[in-house]
């Protein structure tokens, strides 16, 4: 039999809490007294009230809605996947989780996207897009009618215009704990996202290459990711094999994987000591990775299948900008004009 859910005190943000159908819900941030507890119950009674009696309300609450479909994306998504939609429908919930969904507008979306803290035009195209995702799929479901912010324009997402260059690299791989620097060879060695390399275990290595079941378009193509090892990643991880019992390949200093926090936390703290650029980021080596590719005549159907694209559009769209590495371009114009040969 199932507990009943009752408001309790979270002494670290101050907050009253309650937990209704195994997820965690805010009622109100309020004092741990006689008077903070009556406001606790008080926005606990509004909460249950709230909630549909059942699946199939015709206007459910979007705190609803949004619980549904986290549970869903839980079991039928990625880890990435399902990452992702948490941070931005968990955001959503606490600002609108309220209305029903009826009474949603463009706007009140419009106004959560562009609140302060969230200055890029990619994070606020990424945080509209999981909220459209989320009721197309109640839609999808048969759990309400329509989508009433269906149509809604999107900020179109910035892109990275740049890798690393070679100097970048150097340095940053120099100056890195032995550990950290592995990472940053092996992302530049293979092109792979750091989330793959971070959850990368013994078992996914088969000899000459990388199998990874679980990755971002594993949903969509229904294989797996198979990531070719250069000689000299093959080298890399058989040293790292001999000095770690982990069951991760790539292992921190306490033998633990690498959170992406700490990575991000790692780069920020080489920028700072290297007095590199603000923008540099452990991603900009995949970027890196892609654009080096292209420079040196991979063909973009091969090097999409290698950093594990569902086609060419994104490799095409994001990536590729040679005008960073001026070898290239100088001995692209070599080429086109015959290699300086006279005309005839």
């Amino acid at each position: 039999m199932s507990r009943t859910p009752k408001p309790w005190y979270r002494n670290q943000t101050g907050e009253w809490m309650v937990v209704v159908r195994g997820r965690r819900i805010r009622l109100a941030k309020a004092p741990n007294d006689g008077e903070g507890r009556r406001l606790a119950w008080k926005k606990f009674h509004e909460l249950m009230a709230s909630l549909p009696d059942k699946i199939g309300d015709p206007n459910p609450r979007i705190a609803s809605l949004l619980e549904e479909f986290l549970d869903w994306s839980a079991r039928n998504q990625s880890s990435e996947t399902y990452r992702g939609c948490s941070f931005y429908l968990n955001e959503f919930d606490k600002s609108h989780g309220d209305l029903r969904i009826r009474d949603l507008r463009v706007h009140h979306v419009t106004q959560w996207a562009e609140k302060d803290t969230w200055v890029s035009s990619s994070t606020r195209y990424n945080a509209i897009r999981h909220v459209v995702r989320a009721l197309n799929w109640a839609v999808e479901q048969q759990l309400i009618d329509k989508n009433p912010i269906k149509g809604m324009r999107r900020p179109k997402p910035g892109t990275r215009h740049r890798g690393l260059d070679r100097r970048e690299l150097v340095m940053l791989a120099r100056a890195a704990h032995p550990r950290f620097r592995a990472l940053l060879i092996a992302l530049r060695q293979t092109g792979a996202r750091h989330i793959e390399l971070r959850h990368l275990t013994w078992e996914q290595i088969h000899g000459d290459r990388l199998v990874i079941a679980d990755h971002k378009t594993a949903g969509k193509v229904q294989q797996p990711r198979v990531i070719p090892l250069t000689p000299r990643m093959q080298r890399l991880i058989k040293r790292i094999r001999s000095r770690t019992e982990s069951a991760f390949v790539f292992v921190n200093t306490r033998d633990k994987p690498w959170t992406c926090s700490a990575v991000n936390q790692q780069i920020r703290r080489l920028r700072k000591k290297l007095n590199l650029p603000d923008d540099v980021c452990a991603y900009m080596i995949r970027h890196t990775f892609a654009t080096e590719g292209i420079a040196n005549g991979v063909d973009v159907i091969t090097l999409s299948k290698v950093m594990g694209h569902q086609n060419t559009t994104m490799l095409r769209k994001h990536y590729g900008h040679v005008e960073q590495f001026p070898e290239h371009m100088e001995s692209a114009m070599r080429r086109a004009a015959g290699d300086g040969r006279r005309c005839t």
